[in-house]
């Protein structure tokens, strides 16, 4: 659908929501999703980050506008983009939880994720460093690798659309324009679906779109991630805008910018062909020739994105509008992106600033109850105990640093996290952080005995 803006789900400025969002806020969705705060609205949808009441976690809730004409075909894109995110379950595309009605309106319900936009990022950092342009791309592809597997296509790739969290995970999100490829093409009468600057040469020409028009996709934002802005500038003349991308497409980068590294611009360049048939076949074809990312690029995408979180004024950090979003309350697995084993951030880059002082007020308040504690340390436990290790291990650090400020070194709550942290480092391979762990457990239970 297309949603843009600072924030990881977009802005909201311009947007007509379904009802006043003060109005929703508060609300609780099928007795099950009480809607916390509005996040961003767009095209066909607004959303919500909520309660789970039942799983006890943070959760995004998409509500399709109400202003949506009857005749129009925005109910059966909604619907498409709930069976396309079904259908691609991979750890680089936003998972989707549960579809339902809400007031006679559509709702989905996906993970929450924290860190950031690629286009946010952009605009933060500049250019982006070889290695975390490399993480990117090999993340966008190997989603589109799963994704056109199931016969989906995204048709709105774009850096806004492609989330980057605090832990280096690169994901996929709002498939709002996806089509099954099996079904017949919708398209708002008189419109054109897509954001201008980044359709696909073959699109304007009111061709059928493939798998090749996703990695023009790819190709633009990489051409985005190197030079550190898109190809092409927004503009209210789209008939200029539609006659450069049919007859010139975007700038090569191959022969123009020697500074840039030769096999990335190359292969910018070869995505964003004009003609379709010029560029690779498939996702698979683009990982084949990529020179894939070492784990320390993981590892400093992961920071650029905790350092433009940081920089940020503290009251812009928890603030709706704002594009940070507290790790902790994610349930994003990122373990298996870190296939050739990686570590959790805190072991491979300590940093000054602890995790916890990213975290808002109200997700501090939440792990520090005693209600709620041991919820939160189930849920870590959980994704230990199912191989999700990097990401269980992000968890329980948080969790220990504030079991103990709230309880103290040696509540049984603390005690628990500690250990399962010790766990979870043990299977990352990071023996001795793990062993140090275990021997403070060892003299905290001795101290206490005494």
């Amino acid at each position: 659908m297309g949603l843009s803006g600072r924030h990881p789900w977009g802005s909201i400025a311009g947007v007509g929501l379904p009802w006043g969002h003060q109005e929703l806020q508060g609300e609780t969705v099928e007795d099950r999703y009480q809607l916390v705060r509005l996040i961003g609205s767009g095209g066909m949808g607004t959303v919500y980050e909520a309660e789970d009441l039942l799983l006890r976690r943070r959760v995004a809730v998409k509500l399709m506008h109400g202003s949506v004409s009857p005749d129009d075909n925005t109910d059966e894109r909604f619907r498409r983009e709930a069976m396309a995110m079904a259908r691609a379950s991979h750890p680089n595309v936003v998972a989707l939880h549960d579809v339902g009605v809400f007031r006679r309106t559509s709702y989905l319900v996906m993970e929450l994720l924290d860190g950031l936009d690629l286009g946010v990022l952009v605009k933060a950092r500049g250019a982006l460093p070889p290695g975390a342009v490399r993480v990117v791309v090999e993340s966008i592809c190997s989603a589109l690798a799963a994704v056109h597997r199931t016969g989906v296509l995204h048709r709105d790739l774009k850096p806004h659309n492609v989330q980057v969290t605090a832990a280096g995970l690169v994901v996929l999100q709002d498939f709002g324009l996806a089509r099954l490829v099996e079904a017949s093409m919708i398209t708002a009468a008189g419109s054109v679906l897509g954001t201008p600057q980044y359709l696909a040469p073959e699109v304007v020409r009111g061709e059928r779109p493939t798998q090749r028009t996703d990695l023009y996709g790819v190709g633009v934002i990489l051409h985005h991630m190197l030079t550190g802005r898109p190809p092409l500038e927004q503009t209210d003349n789209l008939a200029g805008l539609f006659f450069r991308l049919v007859n010139q497409g975007v700038p090569t980068l191959a022969d123009s910018r020697p500074d840039l590294p030769g096999d990335l611009a190359a292969l910018a360049d070869r995505l964003t062909a004009l003609r379709a048939e010029d560029r690779p076949a498939s996702a698979a074809e683009v990982l084949e020739h990529l020179t894939r990312p070492s784990d320390s690029d993981r590892v400093a995408l992961g920071a650029l994105v905790r350092m433009s979180v940081l920089e940020r004024p503290p009251d812009e950090r928890a603030d709706p509008s704002g594009f940070a979003r507290p790790a902790v309350v994610s349930l994003r697995s990122t373990s298996r992106s870190y296939s050739r084993g990686g570590q959790p951030l805190a072991l491979r880059e300590p940093s000054p600033v602890s995790r916890t002082a990213t975290l808002s007020p109200a997700t501090r308040l939440r792990l520090a109850s005693t209600a709620d504690a041991p919820t939160r340390l189930r849920e870590a436990v959980a994704l230990a105990q199912r191989g999700d290790h990097s990401e269980a291990a992000y968890m329980l650090d948080a969790l220990t640093q504030v079991c103990t400020e709230a309880f103290g070194p040696t509540d049984p709550t603390t005690l628990a996290a500690q250990f399962w942290h010790a766990v979870c480092l043990s299977a990352l391979g990071a023996a001795p952080q793990a062993l140090h762990l275990l021997a403070q457990i060892t003299d905290r239970t001795s101290e206490e005995g005494n």
